[in-house]
Formats: C-alpha cells, structure tokens, sequence
C-alpha cells in the first residue's frame, strides 16, 4: 500500500470573508487530496480544487461547502481554539459494579479482585436506588435510551441482578440496552435462552485457540478454559447468529501468534465481529511481564490491521472494532466510543456506578480516589459531572508538546486516563494511544485515498464512491 504525502496549514480569517477556516493537515495521492481540520471532519477533493484554499482562493460555492462541511466557521460561534462552543456532558453509558469475585483467576486481571465468600456484592435495595436514579436522570434529559454494561469480576455470577436491573428500568418506563461482557463458564443453554429473549447482548472473552487461551485464562485451580468457552460460543451461535462479538487480550505470550489468533476467531469459529485489546499494566496485579511497550503495540496494531484486509480478499466477513472504529472516525466524524473517537470521555458520556451507588467516571472503582459522588447525595447527575470536570485531577487536560500539530489529536485528545495512571512513569498523554494514532490513522487515509473500496469492505458500508 502507498504512503500518502501530508502537509499542515495554521487556520485563519478567509481574505474578504468574516469566516474562520480551522486548521488543516492535506493528506496528498496522486490527484487526489483529502483534507483533514482539528474537529475530524475530512474533505475528499481533486488537487487542483485543494490548492484553492492553500492559496487563500476560495470562491463563493467553495466557502459554501466549507461551511456545511464545518471547515469553515462565523467567527462568534468559535472559542479561541478554533472549537465550538457546546457542552459535552450527557451520560448514556453507564457501566454498573455488581461485584468484584470471579471464577476465573487470569493471569493477567485489571482489578482488585477479592476472593473473600463472605464478600457482599451489590444488594437488591442498591438496584432499586440505581434504577430509580437513573429514570430521573433520564427524565431530566428527556431520553431514556440508555446503554447498561453490568460489570465485575464475572457479571453472570449475579445474573438475578442483571434480571432485577432491566426489570427495573423497563418498569420506570425506560428502553435500556444492556450488554455483557463475560468468560462464558456460566452460560448454560437455559441462560442463553433467557438472555437472548431479553434482548441481552453477549460478548465473550476468549484469547485465541486452546494453546494461547489456556496459558493465560484459567480457573483458580490453574485448569484453562479454552474448551468450555469454545463449546459456548458456538451455542451462543446458534441463537443468536453473527450478533455475538469476542474479546481477546493480547499480551507478550500471545503477540508472535497474532495472526494466527485472528485466523483461528475469524475462520475455524466464524466470528464476524471480533476485538483485540491489549493488556495494559495494573496497580493491582502483577502482570508487568505480560506487557507491551507502545511501539510493539502500533506494531501489532498494523499486523491487525494488515491481516484484516487479507481475510476480505480471502472473501472472509470479519470487523475488528479498533480497526472499523478508527476508519468510521475518519468517515463518519461521529462520536462513536466513550474511548477512542474523541478522546476519553469518562465521567461526560459514560459513567461507572459501585455496589455502594459511589459515581466514578469510568471503570476505576477500585481507586477511591477518583470517587465523584454518591447518587444518594449527588441527585443532580449533570451538575455533579460539570463540578467534577472543573475540580478532579482525572479531568485534567493530557496534552504534549507534539499535540498541537498532531492530525490525530481530534481523535485522541491525550488518550485513555487509566492507562496513564496504571503507567509505571509520568506521562504527559497516554503513549500507547498516541503511539497507535500515528502508525495506524496514516494507514486508513493511503486506503482511503488508493483503495476506496477495501475501505468499504473494513467497515461492511458503501460509505466511498467507486472509483468511475
């Protein structure tokens, strides 16, 4: 695949006009040119055309175009940073903490798992109390189409409260969507059912064929698991067609085997819709060993990547969601991720609620430290969120000293907080992030611009014109 020339122009006043042009990176290809502003909006146009606005000769029907495409802004509806002026802050995410204990000890956990019996998850009464919260909140912003992930530990070892948690919204009026992610050892066929009518949907964990899986995802008496989720996941199939998605960690053990793991989900299991996360360090685990430093990351990244393409020349159906979310990032300019589409966007668009109804701002319930509330104490959720964005260190603003000429920095906006608290150095923006931004982005822009049409097949939408 070639490589795409970029370039970068400082916006400014348009000459002869009262309007603003944002910032621009031109991303060249031949005759073609893609422009890129600091919003993320893009702009696919013939050279000629893009060297107009290079030269500050822009005609009428192209400013009109800038306009609509919000390349071009009135200069009062801007702040000094060239961005709009609006307010972020609307949740509809909402992760819920049911409990910490797991029946699986991988090697290497993110959380503060307890493995205390005697230890309490949430209680009925906390459900009820959340319920009720969040049908007010809902009320408040007039829209009750909220996303639920019941969390843990293993959600499904409380599955009555996932039951009690959808009862309760859809009893206060509300049209949730909940969603799991689980290891799948307690998915009985009964269970699938009741899932399945309840519009539930189901992502499960799995790390690659048997080898791979067990050497990381065990049970507490270190017997690995690969053949029960296997078995499960092709039940899970079975009711519910393509619509179950995997998530699969990877790590130092499993990184040389990349492709391998992704031929294995895509083909031996049919998967259509998989996820490859890698493992990030944990303030409460010791799984540094298993970490990646961030350029082995954009590394494996690309392989991703380059491998997803050879599936669908293969004619195998297959979306990798990092990859089909970075390109719909490109294409779309919608805000599609809490994470990854315009920076984190914990404790505005998503939020985490404990088993003790503490407000936290995403999934870091186990730092006390990042506690915003209680829905107790706090009724206001809104208020409470903009309090917070102007006060918690969490919020601070990440940003380097690359980042103001950085084309990726619409998308990445510094990165993901936790993995900068989790990182074993100061840092001034998450590297990881910022380390996959430029390798990966680069990439989907040369598709773009060379091969509109592999582009499509990334993403299963005619979103570019066939080349006539």
């Amino acid at each position: 695949m070639k490589d795409c020339s970029c370039s970068y122009i400082s916006g400014g006043a348009i000459e002869g006009t009262e309007f603003w042009l944002n910032d621009l990176w031109k991303f060249e290809a031949g005759d073609k040119n893609l422009l890129l502003d600091r919003q993320g909006h893009i702009l696919l146009l013939k050279k000629n055309l893009c060297n107009t606005i290079w030269n500050q000769e822009i005609s009428e029907d192209l400013l009109l175009k800038l306009l609509q495409r919000k390349f071009a802004y009135e200069s009062e509806n801007i702040d000094k940073n060239g961005t709009e002026k609006n307010s972020d802050i609307k949740p509809m995410f909402f992760m819920i903490d049911l409990t910490n204990k797991c029946n699986m000890e991988c090697r290497y956990c993110l959380r503060n798992v307890e493995d205390d019996s005697d230890k309490e998850s949430i209680t009925n009464d906390m459900i009820d109390s959340i319920c009720e919260y969040l049908a007010q909140y809902c009320k408040q912003i007039g829209d009750k189409r909220i996303t639920i992930q019941p969390w843990g530990g293993e959600p499904l070892l409380e599955t009555e409260k996932i039951f009690l948690l959808q009862d309760g919204l859809k009893k206060r009026g509300m049209n949730p969507q909940i969603t799991i992610e689980t290891n799948a050892l307690l998915l009985s066929k009964g269970l699938m059912k009741e899932l399945y009518q309840r519009g539930i949907s189901i992502g499960v964990s799995i790390d690659g064929y048997q080898k791979i899986h067990d050497s990381q995802r065990v049970i507490h008496s270190g017997i690995g698991t690969h053949q029960v989720v296997e078995r499960r996941i092709r039940s899970i199939q079975k009711l519910y067609g393509n619509d179950i998605s995997t998530i699969t960690t990877v790590t130092r053990n499993s990184l040389e085997n990349l492709e391998d793991i992704i031929e294995y989900l895509a083909v031996d299991l049919g998967l259509i819709y998989i996820k490859l996360n890698f493992v990030h360090r944990s303030c409460f685990a010791m799984n540094d060993d298993l970490c990646l430093y961030a350029e082995e990351i954009a590394d494996a990244t690309i392989r991703i990547f380059q491998k997803i393409l050879e599936l669908h020349k293969r004619g195998i159906e297959v979306y990798e969601y990092n990859i089909w979310l970075k390109s719909m990032n490109l294409l779309t300019g919608k805000k599609l991720d809490v994470c990854n589409s315009n920076g984190c966007h914990g404790g505005k668009r998503m939020i985490a609620i404990d088993k003790h109804g503490d407000i936290f701002p995403c999934d870091v319930t186990d730092f006390p430290e990042e506690r915003l509330g209680n829905i107790k104490t706090d009724k206001d959720l809104i208020a409470l969120l903009e309090n917070s964005v102007g006060e918690k260190a969490y919020f601070k603003e990440k940003k380097g000293n690359e980042c103001e000429k950085c084309p990726w920095q619409h998308y990445c906006r510094g990165g993901c907080t936790v993995h900068m608290k989790c990182a074993t150095q100061e840092q001034d923006v998450d590297m990881i992030e910022c380390t996959i931004n430029r390798n990966l982005y680069p990439k989907l822009i040369s598709l773009i611009l060379h091969e509109p049409e592999r582009m499509n097949q990334l993403l299963g939408y005619e979103i570019l014109k066939k080349e006539p």
